[in-house]
């Protein structure tokens, strides 16, 4: 197995992957009368012909070492996951291609504020929750056809949290 380390998820170093839905210093404007504070377009939902869907994904946690033997990618669409009970919840991806590119795959913990919407076609692996049972708000594209999973021929561990915190390359 290959050893991954994780590093804190910001819309900087997760760039390539897709985008971080997160209020934090974002701007917003109150509307309903000032009752409701709207944080506009946190991220964009792309879809090619079908409709997008909004369900909810209640992941188990996983104790360390955390094993990853797939990655998964929706090609025809983006894919955003948003933590409702604001768990932090780790974000394994590679960058995007026909087929997965190893030198290319990162992991990301978030805060428990923050979710992240996958450009159409990144790969990436299932939801993990780390501390409890986590449901997950996912919008994403409806239809046949959108998921498509490679077993990696060797699978990538994360054996505990401990931040890279330099720059990655």
């Amino acid at each position: 197995m290959k050893t991954l380390l994780v590093e804190p998820l910001t819309a900087e170093n997760f760039s390539k992957f897709g985008e971080v839905i997160e209020t934090c210093k974002r701007h917003a404007h109150f509307i309903n009368q000032g009752q409701t504070e709207r944080f506009h377009a946190l991220a964009r939902i792309n879809i090619k012909n079908e409709h997008s869907l909004i369900s909810i994904f209640r992941t188990k946690h996983l104790n360390f070492p955390i094993v990853i033997p797939m990655l998964e990618r929706h090609a025809l669409g983006s894919q955003a996951i948003y933590p409702i009970n604001q768990k932090p919840f780790l974000v394994v991806v590679a960058e995007q291609g026909d087929n997965i590119d190893l030198s290319t795959v990162r992991a990301f913990i978030t805060n428990g504020k923050q979710g992240v919407n996958y450009f159409a076609g990144t790969w990436h692996a299932p939801t993990i929750a780390l501390e409890s049972t986590t449901d997950m708000l996912v919008v994403d594209r409806g239809g046949a056809d959108n998921c498509e999973e490679q077993i990696l021929d060797t699978p990538f561990v994360i054996n505990a949290i401990e931040l890279v915190t330099e720059k990655h390359a």
